[in-house]
């Protein structure tokens, strides 16, 4: 199972991000740091934020393989 574990801290119109993947969640999933979800793709990833951290529309998320 995919590992997410940070959000991308860089704008994204600061580089050329090649976007591997979309994991869409609703409002109420974006707020929990410990989620387990399929991307787009329906492959099973599992969200791991540090506490306290949460999710807006459109923010880029890493990987532990290194996908954005």
């Amino acid at each position: 199972m995919l590992e997410i574990r940070s959000k991308l801290k860089v704008a994204r119109a600061a580089y050329a991000i090649k976007i591997a993947a979309r994991l869409a969640l609703t409002f109420d999933a974006r707020q929990k740091t410990r989620l387990r979800a399929a991307l787009d793709n329906a492959e099973p990833v599992a969200l791991l934020l540090p506490r306290g951290e949460t999710l807006r529309g459109g923010d880029l998320l890493v990987a532990s393989d290194g996908r954005v």
